[in-house]
């Protein structure tokens, strides 16, 4: 009479393959926060590189202003310079605090608070028809001692946004490169520990 033959249990995970998937999760979460890290870094540098565009072409059209013997009066020239970076739509606006809108895009208006004139520059985030804005405003005086003239320049966020996608895609890359050398290492290691326990 044919014996039957004993059921056989389904072979134990080896120690290699349970090692490794112990460290592809923390890698994989060391992944994605290396990647916000990364991402929240180029979009603060982005932001001070065209900050400090930004700041000049302000610095610019207050000297333009300045010329004009404070009427708020711009030159064709001075507007086409202004409004001639198609790659990302700006306003500009030439603004006393007591007339109003002097020159430029009525959508733009004053930061709250002023900045103070002849000092530093404001920067500040504002929004128009649902998009949202990057501005500076520097004040100056013109004579009058109880009037300000606000001088604004703001850009949408299209092209600080692009730049940070640039660096954000130039860095994963690397990422992923230094997390596949460093599962190999594991790999090589775990496989040359366990060949040293065989004998054992």
């Amino acid at each position: 009479m044919a014996t039957e033959a004993a059921p056989t249990s389904a072979a134990p995970p080896s120690l290699r393959k349970q090692l490794l998937k112990f460290l592809i999760a923390p890698l994989a979460v060391i992944l994605f926060f290396s990647a916000l890290a990364s991402y929240i870094l180029a979009l603060h540098y982005a932001n001070r590189v065209y900050d400090r565009v930004l700041l000049e072409t302000a610095r610019t059209l207050e000297r333009l202003t300045r010329s004009q013997e404070g009427e708020g009066a711009l030159s064709p020239q001075a507007r086409i310079l202004l409004e001639s970076d198609t790659a990302d739509a700006s306003l500009f606006a030439v603004r006393s605090v007591h007339h109003g809108l002097l020159a430029g895009s009525e959508a733009l208006g004053l930061p709250d608070p002023l900045p103070v004139v002849d000092g530093e520059a404001r920067y500040w985030d504002t929004s128009t028809n649902g998009t949202m804005l990057r501005a500076v405003s520097v004040a100056i005086g013109e004579g009058d001692p109880i009037d300000t003239i606000v001088v604004s320049v703001a850009e949408t966020l299209r092209q600080r946004h692009a730049l940070t996608r640039e660096i954000l895609v130039a860095t994963i890359p690397i990422e992923l490169l230094v997390i596949a050398a460093v599962l190999a290492m594991v790999w090589l290691g775990v496989t040359r520990g366990l060949g040293l326990l065989d004998p054992l």
